[in-house]
């Protein structure tokens, strides 16, 4: 299954699983809250909480994180 999350970084968490780090992203959207979590390889550097962004995710897994202009 193949979703598309559009919304704003409400928190980023960070978590080291198994030596490679994991963030764990909070992102508010018109539907509420959703935690998503995505190896560090896919998150934008320059990501920080208030960034717009959109989460395509792919049976589960994250594919790629896009970050919006700002509103």
């Amino acid at each position: 299954m193949y979703q598309t999350y559009a919304g704003t970084v409400e928190a980023i968490e960070v978590q080291p699983i198994h030596g490679v780090h994991f963030y764990t992203l909070t992102l508010r959207s018109p539907e509420g809250l959703r935690r998503i979590r995505v190896q560090d390889t896919l998150t934008p550097r320059n990501l920080k909480v208030g960034d717009s962004v959109e989460i395509d995710v792919l049976l589960g897994n994250v594919t790629e994180i896009r970050m919006l202009p700002a509103r």
